[in-house]
């Protein structure tokens, strides 16, 4: 089986409202926690070979959009007698992930995605992405503690309006007015300054 292509999630925002509009697989996914400490990718990149054929399938039901198939291979994969490498139990999560997305079943998609959040195999770039992911669907869900926490993370890496205006909607729908208002400044500043030059 080739290597599975690492896609990555659009998401659309509109005004102070969240939707998710397509969500492709990110290059993430999970892993036992033994593997995780070790900080090691078992696998190397590569899904094992007694499992590649129903993740081939999983792959085809894909694309195919065929989203119960996704999880019915992926199940099939996972009940595969074999030991899995961490890589393995990446793909088998993302696939998931992506399905449950897909059928609008947020709360199972975020399970699998805040699993993919432990793997080794998942690089620091695509870690932020996946906190994206999640700060959009959980925000979806009104789970705005989760969407709080998410959105923290992801600015660590970088100003971002965007999640800056979510998360202070976020603090206020949680009765958090001293934080919202600290971040929907935040957001006002260099509309301001604009506006004074």
């Amino acid at each position: 089986m080739p290597e599975i292509p690492k896609e990555r999630c659009v998401l659309i925002r509109s005004g102070f409202g969240v939707a998710i509009a397509a969500m492709g697989l990110l290059a993430m996914g999970h892993t036992s926690p033994v593997f995780a400490q070790a900080g090691v990718c078992t696998g190397n990149g590569k899904i094992s070979k007694q499992i590649a054929k129903p993740m081939a399938a999983a792959q085809d039901a894909q694309k195919a959009k065929k989203w119960q198939e996704v999880l019915a291979k992926t199940r099939e994969a996972e009940a595969t007698p074999a030991a899995k490498t961490a890589w393995d139990q990446h793909w088998m999560h993302e696939f998931r992930g992506y399905a449950y997305a897909q059928l609008g079943q947020y709360p199972e998609a975020t399970r699998e995605y805040e699993a993919g959040l432990a793997s080794p195999c998942m690089s620091e770039s695509a870690r932020v992405g996946r906190y994206k992911t999640l700060v959009t669907m959980f925000y979806a869900m009104r789970n705005y503690p989760k969407v709080i926490d998410y959105a923290n993370r992801a600015l660590k890496s970088g100003p971002d309006a965007e999640l800056k205006v979510t998360l202070g909607q976020s603090y206020y729908l949680t009765n958090d007015n001293k934080n919202s208002l600290r971040f929907i400044l935040m957001v006002m500043a260099p509309m301001k300054q604009k506006v004074q030059q």
